[in-house]
């Protein structure tokens, strides 16, 4: 076998593989609330507001806003991811979050969680960040970022198998007074996929070999 058929075969196996890991990448709809709440699921005490022309709080366009129902209960947005993922992959994901005029009372606060279901239905785990007045000045921008590998032995078998990933953003309210008992503003929230380091791997391959056959 000459060595430009070797090249030819070692790309086309390699771009098969590595089409498989594109699949893999994770979406997220809409996750800067311009297009209002369309593709979330928005629950509790909300409201989706233009803070352009708003002095009191740092973002210029579209966010939502979550406080408290009055009912000790959660308020936010959830929505399911689109695309793939695959053992080894890492799901970066997270949002840029305000808490104005210190106005978290009590024991209330805010996260952004990762959930992973089963196929029926059932929540597999929540992998979760959490939002507290003393971590987050007021009336700041603040990014929170996390990420999370699929690996083979994660809480004792591989998420990489869920059948559904939601991302979620909460305002948690377990201490009200019948008062304005806080807010979280939400916006720019995402998810991305870094690829295994084996996908990323096939990736370089694919070039040495579309190399070699142009030589």
């Amino acid at each position: 076998m000459n060595t430009d058929m070797k090249s030819w075969i070692i790309a086309a196996a390699t771009a098969a593989l590595v089409s498989g890991a594109a699949s893999a990448e994770v979406s997220l709809v809409n996750g800067d609330f311009e297009d209002g709440g369309n593709g979330w699921n928005i629950f509790g005490g909300n409201g989706l507001f233009d803070y352009s022309n708003d002095s009191n709080v740092a973002f210029d366009s579209n966010a939502l806003a979550t406080w408290g129902d009055y009912g000790g209960g959660y308020s936010g947005a959830a929505q399911d991811l689109g695309g793939d993922w695959n053992v080894g992959d890492t799901i970066n994901f997270g949002a840029e979050v305000i808490l104005p005029d210190d106005s978290l009372w009590g024991d209330n606060y805010g996260f952004i969680v990762l959930n992973f279901f089963g196929a029926d239905g059932n929540l597999w785990y929540g992998h979760t960040v959490e939002i507290h007045d003393e971590d987050y000045a007021s009336d700041q921008i603040h990014s929170i970022d996390h990420s999370i590998t699929l690996d083979l032995d994660d809480q004792g078998g591989s998420l990489a198998y869920a059948a559904r990933l939601e991302l979620v953003l909460i305002f948690r309210q377990p201490s009200h007074d019948g008062s304005p008992s806080g807010a979280i503003i939400f916006d720019n929230a995402y998810a991305t996929t870094v690829p295994a380091p084996g996908a990323l791997a096939l990736l370089g391959l694919a070039g040495i070999a579309s190399r070699r056959r142009r030589n």
